[in-house]
């Protein structure tokens, strides 16, 4: 079920959002006390913040595991569960804000507040979706200080990795059949502040899916598998053509949660593929 999800989050992702229609205005002197996050990366801003307020996640929140295993479940952004979100009584439901799934306009017209949260592009469009919680949330100042904290520690992970020499050319399945990231995702900048270079970094969008014989002829350095069904590249036709496949570079053991999400583990993100990319390969 968690694999047909991200693949139909994939695509949506490919959908350019309509503009986001706002909720009921929630000022800072009295903030939402009953909060429900039906993205995984909102649950993440939400604690990462501090927030308390927190009654129900979504199906796929499952970090910080603690926090988020004690919480009732409230469907996910493609089908909400509307009978259970209107029992909980919610202040606010954070959602996300994609053309092709009408989630954001079941829930209002249902009577609930639900706040669209654009998706994050770029790791300057996470900081952004911070300050857009934190907001809503009545935790701005809170905010500020995160994205202080983590452009920091963005830097520091940055500079440890990214002049890295020599810098791999990279392919990154996120689903099968060769689902992968376009230069206009986060995940394209991640890899690059990590030492890499992203194959498609071309694609003018943030997520497509590709043919095989394209990946053949791009020819990267590293294959980074995220897809759960876990593609025999040295099985496909042309794998030996393919300097990855050859090296015994495809990896297939990083967090995918940890690299898909556009989270406060955005740092976390970096060092694990830089790690991946450059320590792992010096240790071989």
């Amino acid at each position: 079920m968690k694999h047909i999800t991200f693949l139909l989050a994939l695509i949506a992702f490919c959908v350019r959002p309509v503009p986001a229609a706002q909720p009921a205005a929630i000022t800072a002197a009295q903030p939402p006390r009953r909060i429900i996050s039906l993205l995984p990366s909102h649950t993440e801003i939400l604690f990462a913040l501090g927030v308390t307020g927190v009654i129900a996640v979504s199906n796929f929140c499952d970090y910080p595991p603690k926090k988020t295993a004690a919480l009732e479940k409230a469907g996910d952004y493609y089908n909400p569960n509307i009978e259970k979100i209107l029992s909980l009584k919610p202040d606010i439901v954070f959602t996300g804000n994609w053309k092709s799934v009408p989630a954001s306009g079941r829930l209002r017209r249902a009577g609930i507040n639900a706040l669209e949260i654009p998706d994050a592009d770029c790791i300057a469009g996470i900081y952004e979706n911070i300050r857009r919680i934190g907001a809503a949330a009545g935790k701005s100042k809170e905010a500020a200080n995160l994205v202080k904290s983590l452009t920091a520690k963005v830097a520091a992970a940055t500079a440890k990795y990214s002049a890295a020499k020599p810098r791999p050319r990279v392919y990154i399945e996120l689903d099968a059949p060769h689902w992968t990231a376009g230069g206009r995702s986060f995940l394209n900048e991640t890899l690059e502040n990590a030492g890499g270079e992203n194959i498609f970094r071309d694609l003018e969008k943030p997520y497509a899916q590709v043919s095989w014989e394209t990946i053949v002829q791009r020819n990267p350095d590293v294959i980074i598998t995220l897809s759960a069904a876990k593609t025999n590249f040295a099985a496909l036709p042309g794998a030996n053509r393919i300097a990855a496949v050859r090296n015994g570079r495809v990896i297939s053991s990083l967090d995918k949660n940890l690299l898909t999400r556009p989270s406060p583990r955005i740092y976390l993100a970096i060092e694990a593929l830089g790690q991946a990319l450059h320590e792992q390969k010096n240790r071989r």
